[in-house]
């Protein structure tokens, strides 16, 4: 990396993605989620990043982080031209065609793969395949101790047997796992462009959010240990404060003919409901426009009934 820019501030949702939820200052209204309060406005470019993100360790400059930084880099060179063409398009009622789902199929991985949302489930998924192996063969695992001083009595061995078929405890992961999903951008990209398009726009006076976590997914009716495959879950994706894609499971993966519908919402509780799915699948922060979508989600947070909330959400400007 010898006379490159080191980048330090290493962003897991990418500023030119998060400007477009903000006002002409650059500035998001930002929701708390975790006090459940509406926080001070923000830049874009102060939101959605960690010190060396990218790293192998998090946080512990390598040339592997600045050799991701430069890959990603150059995709969002073109994402915001990209994703105002596709507003554009949708918004107009023009026609979208394959080459336009394929790159929105690209970035909707690309933004997936990279995010923090993604390096938690792939980390938890390997913790929990590496609990599940070490307890279906813990006796074997807990005579591997035999040699180190202090595990060697029966009492011992039944102490540690016990500590691992329990599972209160976290096996860590550096970041290699995540990393290498990079090169498996495109293959996720074709698993998300035949499947069903539902594209919701905003019409009323209401707006779509989006959070610390761009890509959220549903997985209804888990099944098996690894739960739904990528086919069967729905993914949400709001590229601006009008417009929300989701992506619905197509059984029929071998037509490939009309399957992208336009869904406009004239009603801020469906607009709401949206909302409320991302609060709920996101981490720690959602990001918007005006500060009246938070107001909604904070009400129902303290627990006002249904019907008051569609009260406030009717209610005149």
């Amino acid at each position: 990396m010898i006379n490159k820019q080191i980048t330090i501030k290493q962003h897991y949702v990418p500023g030119v993605y998060l400007k477009r939820f903000g006002d002409d200052k650059g500035l998001l209204n930002v929701l708390d989620l975790a006090n459940k309060r509406i926080g001070n406005k923000k830049h874009y470019n102060q939101v959605c990043f960690d010190k060396y993100f990218y790293a192998s360790n998090t946080g512990v400059k390598d040339d592997v982080s600045q050799s991701v930084e430069e890959y990603l880099k150059s995709v969002e060179d073109n994402l915001g031209g990209f994703l105002d063409e596709f507003e554009y398009k949708v918004l107009e009622n023009k026609h979208i065609s394959e080459e336009g789902l394929w790159q929105m199929a690209y970035v909707i991985s690309f933004m997936w793969i990279r995010s923090l949302a993604f390096r938690t489930q792939m980390n938890k998924m390997s913790g929990d395949m590496m609990k599940k192996s070490m307890q279906l063969t813990v006796d074997s695992f807990v005579h591997m101790t035999d040699d180190i001083p202090g595990c060697q009595t029966l009492e011992e061995e039944k102490k540690i047997k016990e500590f691992i078929i329990k599972g209160d405890y976290d096996i860590i992961f550096n970041n290699v796992s995540q990393l290498k999903f990079f090169a498996e951008v495109e293959e996720f990209a074709k698993k998300f462009v035949v499947k069903r398009w539902l594209i919701h726009i905003s019409e009323c006076d209401y707006n779509f959010i989006t959070s610390d976590n761009p890509i959220i997914e549903t997985f209804p009716h888990a099944k098996g240990f690894y739960g739904r495959d990528i086919w069967s879950r729905h993914q949400f994706f709001a590229i601006s404060p009008k417009i929300l894609i989701e992506l619905q499971p197509n059984y029929n993966v071998s037509y490939l003919g009309k399957r992208v519908k336009r869904k406009r919402l004239y009603d801020k509780v469906d607009v709401f409901k949206l909302n409320l799915l991302r609060a709920d699948s996101s981490h720690n922060y959602c990001y918007g426009q005006s500060k009246k979508e938070f107001d909604a989600l904070v009400l129902l947070r303290e627990h006002l009934i249904t019907s008051e909330l569609r009260k406030v959400l009717r209610k005149q400007s």
